[in-house]
Order: C-alpha cells, then sequence, then structure tokens
C-alpha cells in the first residue's frame, strides 16, 4: 500500500509539474502574441507615415517640375517676342517710317494708320503668329494629367520609370499592354536608358524606337505632360 501510495503522490506531482510548464509556455505564447501585435501595429503606423511622405515628396516635386518649367517656358517666350520686336521694327519706328511708302514725314505712331490709309497689307509679321513658328510647333501648356482620356499620341511627357529614374520622352502608345487590366503608355524616351526595350513587351511590339529608348509605365508614373 506504501509504494502504490507513494507512486500516485509522484504521479500527482509530475502531472501538477506538467500543469505548470504548461500553463507557463501558454503565458509566454500570449505575450509573445502582444508583442507581435504591437509591433504590426507600429509597422502599419510606419508603413502610413511613409506612403503619406511619399505622396507629399510626390505633389512637391510635380509642383517643382511644372514651376522650373512654366518659368523656362515664360523665359522662352519673352526672348521669342523680344526678338520678334526687333525684327517688326516696332523698337525703332523712325527707321520704319523712311522705309514706309506712305509715311510722307508723319509720326510714328502714325505707321499702322497709314498702312491701312493706303490700301496696304501690314508687313510686319504677327508676334503670336512668329513665336508659334519659331517654335517649330513647340507645346506651350504644361499639364498634369489624372486619366488617359487627357492624352495623346505624340505628348511630351516626363515619368517615373521604374528604377524611380526621371526621364522625359513622348508618348507612341496608349492602351493595354499583354495582360494588363489597365491602360499603359508607351514612351520614347529621349536618352537611352538601362534595362529598357525597342517598343515591345513580352514579345509583341508596340511601337518602334531605338533598343533602350522604350518604356512603358501607368498613368500613376506620369508627372507632367506638355500639349
Amino acid at each position: 500500500m506504501n509504494g502504490a501510495s507513494s507512486e500516485k503522490c509522484v504521479q500527482r506531482e509530475r502531472t501538477s509539474a506538467l500543469h505548470r510548464t504548461l500553463l507557463r509556455a501558454e503565458g509566454e505564447i500570449q505575450e509573445l502574441k502582444e508583442e507581435i501585435s504591437n509591433q504590426r501595429a507600429s509597422w502599419d503606423m510606419r508603413f502610413v507615415e511613409l506612403r503619406k511622405r511619399q505622396h507629399d515628396l510626390r505633389e512637391q516635386l510635380t509642383s517643382e517640375i511644372l514651376g522650373r518649367s512654366a518659368r523656362l517656358y515664360r523665359d522662352a517666350d519673352s526672348e521669342e517676342a523680344s526678338e520678334v520686336f526687333t525684327e517688326s521694327g516696332l523698337e525703332n519706328g523712325l527707321s520704319e517710317e523712311q522705309r514706309h511708302p506712305c509715311s510722307g514725314g508723319l509720326k510714328r505712331t502714325g505707321v499702322l494708320r497709314e498702312d491701312r490709309l493706303c490700301g496696304g497689307q501690314a508687313s510686319w509679321p504677327s508676334v503670336m503668329d512668329t513665336r508659334h513658328r519659331r517654335s517649330g510647333g513647340r507645346p506651350h501648356r504644361v499639364f498634369v494629367p489624372h486619366s488617359p482620356l487627357e492624352l495623346k499620341i505624340g505628348h511630351r511627357v516626363r515619368i517615373m520609370l521604374p528604377s524611380g529614374r526621371i526621364r522625359t520622352g513622348t508618348i507612341r502608345y496608349l492602351g493595354r499592354v499583354s495582360n494588363s487590366s489597365d491602360c499603359r503608355l508607351g514612351v520614347e524616351l529621349e536618352a537611352a536608358e538601362n534595362g529598357q526595350h525597342d517598343g515591345t513587351c513580352e514579345g509583341q511590339r508596340y511601337f518602334d524606337c531605338e533598343a533602350g529608348h522604350g518604356a512603358f509605365v501607368t498613368v500613376s508614373k506620369l508627372l507632367m505632360a506638355w500639349e
């Protein structure tokens, strides 16, 4: 009897020890779960912060590019208008008076009116027309597209490549590529870029360009465009 009682005692102690070990393990598992949950919440917050920062930086970059482009175009237009102003003779009315067939010594302010009175056609080119001719069709309106419907083949664009680099090029294709469900822009880059192609995607050609000058991007990677 004593032997059986002693054996039962040992079994109870062993069971009790195992139970304590189990409780301790369950407690550690619960603590680990809570720690993982807290870390996940922290990483989720960090992810949201990074996404917001990415959005802010992109908006800042777009604003800077638009501002810089607007300044460049404004300076270029001012220079062209100045050239036209000089060539048309409006800077020097006296020289025009001397050359004008109907001037007859009239004041400079009467030159244009004289031309109409003489029945002649104005010989000076329009500032706007000359600017357009000199620019060779260069685009003047800069905008940030939010939909493929705002874009056309031939628009000059600035895009962000998958590598993160920003490059300038011309739209050569608009539409779906291979099995993609969204619209893609096929862009011919002005400068060759490593890792790019010649207008093909998965063996299918969508437009022609030199090797390394072709890129396909989504509208979300489009920073700005010129008409």
